[in-house]
């Protein structure tokens, strides 16, 4: 019986943590997409060949950040896609095509 209330307690907390993340997914929403935006500006001013040593830091910035958080909130191949992403744009010969193709693949992960 008392294994039966351990799982039924570990259970409640699971639920309880998951409805919690859900709530901080949510929440934060605004600020992911304003951060998918702003990665797609940047593809676009790289595909132009006028991209500046600050865009590049703030999209690393941004890949980095999501590769440390995506995949608490249950989306482990955005996680992926943004760790390929950080070393892309840290690389010395930037691929313009793989860089363009993991901010595609990120937000298709996360359906935004």
């Amino acid at each position: 019986m008392a294994y039966s209330n351990a799982v039924l307690a570990a259970s409640n907390i699971s639920q309880g943590f998951k409805l919690q993340l859900d709530a901080v997914w949510e929440r934060n929403l605004p600020l992911v997409r304003d951060r998918l935006d702003r990665l797609d500006a940047f593809v676009s001013t790289l595909s132009r060949g006028s991209a500046t040593p600050q865009q590049f830091e703030e999209a690393v910035d941004i890949a980095h950040k999501f590769s440390g958080s995506l995949g608490i909130f249950g989306y482990p191949a955005g996680s992926q896609f943004a760790g390929n992403l950080e070393r892309l744009l840290q690389s010395t010969r930037p691929d313009h095509n793989g860089i363009r193709n993991a901010v595609q693949a990120i937000r298709a992960t996360l359906n935004l």
